[in-house]
């Protein structure tokens, strides 16, 4: 849980950073050099969509595997000893979707945005 609470500041921080740089800039357009600089930081979104998806994932298994590993433990199938595991998982699983869900909207909202700018520059 601990990469996924990483990754929920991370993405919020960045959400906030460029909202404040998209709204701090006065003019209606933004340079080419703007335009990258803000895309090399958009697209840290989406890569820590993929990451908090893929962390929530790896959750989901290990905590499977623990479940697995303590009815071994007590050499006792039941679904006490199951449930405790899959519950685990299934946190670290809504974790890193709500997480991914976020930064990739964020990530969709803000390209559309660039986009907007990089065309109208084209267009000029």
């Amino acid at each position: 849980m601990y990469p996924l609470l990483l990754y929920s500041l991370t993405s919020f921080a960045l959400l906030l950073h460029l909202s404040f740089l998209f709204f701090q800039t006065k003019s209606s357009t933004l340079s080419e050099k703007e335009i990258s600089a803000l895309e090399l930081k958009t697209n840290w979104l989406s890569n820590l969509a993929s990451l908090s998806t893929l962390t929530g994932l790896l959750g989901t298994v290990i905590g499977i595997y623990q479940s697995f590993e303590s009815m071994k433990a007590f050499k006792q199938a039941s679904i006490e000893i199951f449930a405790e595991g899959i519950g685990t998982a299934l946190i670290t699983t809504i974790a890193g979707l709500i997480i991914a869900l976020f930064s990739q909207l964020g990530y969709y909202i803000f390209t559309s945005i660039l986009d907007y700018h990089s065309s109208k520059n084209n267009s000029n």
